[in-house]
């Protein structure tokens, strides 16, 4: 078997490139309000939970810390969230979001709601497979 027969059986990387190419489907569609698809991600857990430490983003979404201060920092920069001290732990700020980061969330909405035909079928069919 030659690697790239084995790549080509390999879940691990094809789970990867899958991920990959959906994330630049929507940091395209995306980038038309101006924001990355992290940014989309923390703007719209913050419009939920109200506010969140940096630990707390991390955990909910699945984020490596340094991306979620990295764009928090952008967010921040451009008036969409804000920190603040923690009033019940000083050690740590909590993070909101900004009257100005709910109104582009809500422009972004619709683009991060983007569905390819394409993956809506195979998504069927492989729930079917698996039924």
């Amino acid at each position: 078997m030659t690697s790239a027969d084995q790549l080509d059986s390999c879940n691990c990387f094809d789970s990867r490139k899958a991920a990959r190419l959906n994330t630049k489907l929507y940091e395209d569609h995306l980038a038309a309000v101006g924001v990355t698809s992290k940014q989309f991600a923390l703007l719209a857990h913050l419009d939920e939970a109200g506010a969140a430490s940096v630990r707390d983003l991390v955990g909910a979404l699945a984020m490596e810390r340094t991306s979620v201060v990295r764009a928090l920092q952008a967010l921040g920069r451009d008036g969409l969230a804000r920190q603040a001290p923690d009033g019940q732990d000083a050690r740590r700020n909590l993070v909101s979001l900004s009257a100005a980061g709910g109104a582009l969330l809500q422009q972004a909405i619709p683009c991060g709601r983007l569905r390819n035909p394409s993956s809506n079928a195979s998504r069927q069919r492989t729930c079917a497979a698996g039924a």
